[in-house]
């Protein structure tokens, strides 16, 4: 390994360690990731949260399968991650391990889909996911679900798919981020959107049939199992919070930040690659949603394009700092890297 990739892996791995430190702490007086934990445990999780049900899975899967001998270690404090915030107790740790790795997923996936996209170097991939791993705790607002971390590897790897249309890849990834949260479904337009670009929608419509035939299934047989729980399968917010957010009480930094996420967003936008600009539309469809169904600011349900704001950001902060960047182009299926900007077939 090459002095640099240890460095880099090093930060990386400092970085992935001060997130996942924050993502805990951050809301430890009201209603960490862990006490989605001991509500899964007690069986009175309410809708629509009772019916994310990847992370929960796992987490109670794992942690009933833990030897005896590990789970008393870890009860004793001797075998612990080394986060405060997550008490002595298997299911917690569990979870801390699993946040870890998808931190560590998403840093992985998301350098694929910089070097994918841009004609970057591997500085300027290194920097622009960093960054975006340095920046993350801004999008922790209000509370930090414990299946946030899942949506963002989860979503990362099926905008990378999207791009190098590895649908076969994709069908899977796609199910079990249904499973993790409803709002992946919207991936099935961000989906026809590429296919139009690309061919046509015509040669997708086999594809789609599929993704969306198992989209609904999942979401329907995970609302039939959850049906007897507590509240809804959709929440209503538009006058108890987001109207005054809107027009009364929305605060200064939230509208400057709002401004200039806004400037990078749109500018150069007839230039920039077509799986951003479709990936803007799919982060409009989530705001307008939310100011219906969800707190609009709280920004953390839109991690579903987190790598693409990521990505359109740095395009606009790269061009107007003048430093050179041209967008890849897409490789198809039949189609395999050889390169930077070079693509040929198998």
């Amino acid at each position: 390994m090459k002095l640099s990739s240890f460095a880099w892996t090093l930060v990386f791995a400092v970085l992935i360690v001060r997130l996942t430190t924050i993502y805990f702490e951050i809301f430890q007086g009201a209603g960490p990731p862990t006490l989605d934990v001991d509500m899964w445990l007690e069986g009175n999780t309410p809708r629509p949260f009772g019916t994310r049900v990847l992370v929960p899975w796992v987490v109670l899967g794992a942690s009933r399968v833990v030897p005896e001998a590990t789970r008393q270690r870890i009860e004793a404090g001797t075998l612990r991650l080394p986060i405060r915030a997550l008490p002595a107790r298997v299911e917690y740790q569990v979870l801390g391990v699993l946040v870890i790795l998808c931190f560590a997923g998403y840093t992985v996936v998301m350098r694929k889909l910089v070097r994918s996209v841009f004609e970057a170097g591997g500085l300027q991939v290194n920097l622009i996911t960093g960054c975006s791993l340095l920046l993350m705790p801004v999008m922790f607002r209000y509370h930090n679900y414990f299946y946030d971390p899942a949506t963002l590897v989860l979503s990362t790897l099926l905008w990378y798919l999207m791009y190098r249309e590895r649908w076969t890849m994709f069908l899977p990834v796609f199910i079990l981020a249904c499973f993790n949260k409803e709002t992946a479904l919207l991936f099935l337009v961000s989906a026809a959107l590429w296919w139009n670009h690309r061919a046509g929608v015509r040669p997708g419509l086999p594809h789609l049939a599929i993704l969306l035939s198992a989209g609904l299934l999942v979401r329907i047989g995970i609302a039939v199992l959850s049906s007897h729980l507590p509240g809804s399968l959709l929440e209503f917010h538009l006058f108890d919070h987001n109207l005054s957010r809107l027009f009364m009480f929305f605060e200064p930094i939230d509208l400057v930040s709002t401004l200039f996420i806004g400037f990078l967003v749109f500018s150069y936008w007839k230039e920039k690659p077509a799986l951003l600009t479709i990936g803007t539309i799919h982060l409009a469809i989530l705001v307008a949603a939310a100011v219906f169904s969800a707190y609009v600011d709280e920004y953390r349900q839109y991690f579903d394009c987190y790598p693409i704001l990521v990505l359109t950001m740095a395009y606009s902060l790269m061009k107007l700092g003048g430093g050179p960047i041209v967008p890849a182009p897409a490789c198809g299926s039949p189609l395999r890297d050889a390169g930077p900007g070079v693509c040929f077939r198998t």
